[in-house]
Order: structure tokens, then sequence, then C-alpha cells
């Protein structure tokens, strides 16, 4: 998911995010996991404040991490 600089902080990425998890729970996933780049900042913070937690870092040269979040 990404959102244009232009249009971040007006809630796009957030009623985005809220249609991907509902859908998500109604399919029956427990998990939702996802890559980003640590320099991609605005995006990685908008992950954590979503509840999602770095469990692995690749090491290369794009600073990819992934991220997992448990759905309740």
């Amino acid at each position: 998911v990404y959102i244009s600089p232009k249009a971040q902080s007006s809630g796009y990425g957030r009623q985005i995010y809220k249609v991907l998890e509902a859908r998500a729970k109604e399919f029956g996933y427990t998990h939702l996991c996802l890559n980003t780049h640590k320099f991609l900042t605005k995006g990685c913070a908008f992950w954590k404040r979503h509840g999602y937690i770095e469990f692995y870092d690749m090491l290369d040269e794009w600073h990819t991490i992934w991220l997992s979040k448990e759905l309740v």
C-alpha cells in the first residue's frame, strides 16, 4: 500500500487499512504480514501505529524489514 505524499495525513491509508484488515478477518486469516524498507520512515511508523511488530531484518542493501500482526 502506498499513499502519494500529497495525500498522506488525509486518512486514506487508515481507511484502506481498516478495510484490508476487516476483509482478512472475514476470510479467516489470523495474521497479516508485510515487508517495507527502513528508509520509508512514515510507512514504518504507520504500520507500527497499527500494531505491526518487526520480526525480521533482511540486512540487505534495500534495508528490507518484515512486520506482522496477529488479528484478534
